[in-house]
């Protein structure tokens, strides 16, 4: 990478307006009036998976500098889950709007979110709510799959566990609209029905396993 980068300001030195008018460019080659980070905290997070063993270098990576090396007159960052663990996580972020962080110090860093870091939240007092009933059609494998979920929610299946049942019955309204709500990679409803009848093809054949190993030791302990 940084090789290319050398060979492109080479490029602009020396090479004539039509070799330049077919080359790539790089967005480090420009100024812009405005960089926004989106999902801030991600770039603190590839910072400090680059900098655990077997990583390319923490903040000396290649992917972190070439964010680093973003210029602009006014540099955002947005996220609604900062990373906020240690000094060194808020430290990347940081350093990505041109501000030093020690990467050790927690007092600079809570500094730093204090000064630099503001937290918005919606009011949506406002924003008039309609509840409507739509009634959906299902084709006859889209039905299979909506009755099987339908069933196991009723069969109480995750009892003592509301985490459980609560996505249990986000995964029953999801399935009123698709058919792969946990994105397995179906390509269609049919598909989706053949990948639930192999799980519970493996999961019969579990149980057979285990019915015949039972059986085994109970007839050995009966032998003895």
């Amino acid at each position: 990478y940084f090789e290319l980068e050398r060979r492109m300001r080479r490029s602009l030195r020396e090479d004539d307006e039509e070799t330049l008018s077919v080359s790539s460019a790089l967005f480090e080659m420009f100024h812009f009036r405005r960089v926004v980070f989106d999902e801030f905290h991600e770039v603190a997070l590839l910072a400090s998976q680059q900098a655990a063993p077997g990583g390319a270098g923490g903040a000396s990576g290649v992917p972190f500098q070439t964010l680093h090396a973003l210029e602009g007159r006014y540099v955002w960052g947005l996220t609604a889950t900062p990373l906020l663990s240690c000094p060194a996580s808020v430290a990347h972020m940081a350093s990505l709007l041109r501000i030093f962080v020690p990467y050790d110090d927690d007092v600079e860093a809570q500094r730093f979110l204090d000064e630099w870091v503001t937290s918005n939240t919606s009011d949506d007092a406002y924003v008039p709510v309609e509840e409507r009933v739509i009634e959906v059609d299902l084709s006859v494998a889209e039905h299979l799959l909506y009755l099987q979920q339908r069933n196991l929610l009723a069969s109480g299946d995750g009892d003592g566990a509301d985490g459980a049942a609560k996505l249990a019955e986000q995964r029953l309204l999801q399935l009123c609209s698709h058919f792969d709500p946990d994105g397995t990679g179906a390509g269609d409803a049919q598909s989706a029905v053949a990948q639930l009848a192999k799980r519970f093809e493996r999961s019969l054949e579990q149980s057979e396993l285990r019915v015949r190993q039972a059986d085994e030791e109970q007839q050995a302990l009966a032998a003895r």
